[in-house]
């Protein structure tokens, strides 16, 4: 996999924790088990890991920064539907 196509599949993922808040909270009480479930590549997943559960928490706060104050932003809650979801495996 190129290193662009992991990077946007590891931000769409931060993404994804940044939009649905209980999604990150799963996340941090069970990364492994999340990630098992989670349908991400092997490579994103490896990165993510990587990253460690406080590095994905800074990371989605940033995210959450960048979606919620942007200009054409003109309200500052709820959830981006037009993000792509990263539910369970089917």
């Amino acid at each position: 996999m190129m290193a662009q196509e992991l990077a946007a599949e590891v931000e769409s993922f931060i993404r994804w924790l940044a939009v649905n808040p209980h999604k990150l909270q799963e996340y941090e009480s069970d990364p492994k088990g999340f990630l098992d479930a989670a349908n991400v590549g092997d490579a994103a997943r490896a990165a993510i890991q990587a990253a460690g559960t406080a590095g994905v928490r800074q990371a989605v706060r940033a995210k959450e920064e960048e979606i919620y104050s942007a200009p054409e932003t003109d309200n500052t809650y709820g959830r981006d539907e037009t993000a792509t979801g990263f539910g369970a495996k089917r």
